[in-house]
């Protein structure tokens, strides 16, 4: 295994971001393409995990200021993590930390002070050992149980 995660700035590497996200997200776990495509992607930076030339795994990070609105590096202080996804087969060989290590190091190297995420129930531990803390009650998102977490970077 020769993971190598990085910031997706071709257009190969979003495409390929996309298409995980389609795969994972609206085939195997039934959201609605129109959910998943919520118009937040152009203002987002990628990350996208290879191996080799497949590209097997993404996240998404969107800068936010206080108020919890998109700003623009420089403004941001707040890292929004989302949209992690790894494909399958590849699943339980630590590509799901190191995209949110990936995640984590690019925003402190935009200066975030905080990442928040909204993580589906089942993978609430997997964030806890990164350092995350759960906040308040489970809800529901795209009917899916999640809850809200946060790291101070």
């Amino acid at each position: 295994m020769n993971i190598v995660v990085r910031v997706a700035e071709s257009t190969a590497d979003r495409d390929a971001c996309w298409r995980i996200r389609e795969q994972v997200f609206i085939g195997e776990q039934g959201i609605a393409e129109a959910i998943e495509r919520d118009g937040l992607d152009d203002l987002a930076w990628h990350l996208v995990a290879r191996d080799g030339d497949t590209a097997v795994g993404t996240a998404r990070v969107i800068g936010l200021d206080a108020e919890h609105r998109p700003a623009p590096p420089g403004a941001a202080r707040i890292a929004k993590i989302g949209r992690m996804a790894v494909l399958p087969p590849q699943r339980r060989r630590g590509i799901g930390r190191r995209l949110l290590d990936g995640a984590l190091e690019l925003a402190q190297r935009h200066g975030l002070v905080r990442a928040e995420l909204s993580a589906q129930q089942y993978v609430v531990a997997f964030y806890e050992r990164a350092g995350f803390c759960a906040e308040g009650e489970p809800y529901l998102e795209a009917g899916i149980p999640h809850r809200r977490m946060s790291l101070e970077l």
